[in-house]
């Protein structure tokens, strides 16, 4: 196997299985408990695995880079899939799992501000 170099300042003590700058990026897998990148500037996939992580004592599974760049919504109930890596299970679990998590819709101006108005109108009753 090839060991390629990372530019990377934390590469000599990081313990993280995904690394963005890694050239095997897609077929590393990573589980809610284990480390996330500890770079400043990092791609949105890094910042939904912290997001992740907060709820690593409830998140069962394993995620790839392909379900990590879903932008998806977040919560405890967020699951990976099951980490058995039969190939051909392996790829039709993530399928499933993309196709179950739907990408979040963006609001219109108009739909946000119709948004904060009623937030302020429930505020200023109480």
């Amino acid at each position: 196997m090839k060991k390629t170099k990372i530019d990377c300042r934390y590469v000599n003590e990081c313990a993280a299985p995904m690394c963005p700058k890694s050239e095997d990026i897609l077929k590393m897998t990573w589980f809610a408990d284990e480390d996330t990148c500890r770079l400043h500037d990092v791609p949105e996939w890094v910042k939904r695995q912290k997001k992740i992580a907060k709820n690593k004592d409830v998140v069962l599974g394993v995620f790839t880079l392909k379900m990590l760049q879903r932008d998806c919504k977040i919560s405890k109930k967020l699951n990976g899939v099951d980490p058995d890596h039969n190939n051909q299970m392996f790829e039709k679990r993530i399928n499933d799992w993309l196709e179950s998590h739907p990408v979040k819709k963006s609001l219109s101006t108009a739909e946000l501000e119709k948004r904060r108005s009623r937030m302020n109108q429930v505020r200023s009753e109480k």
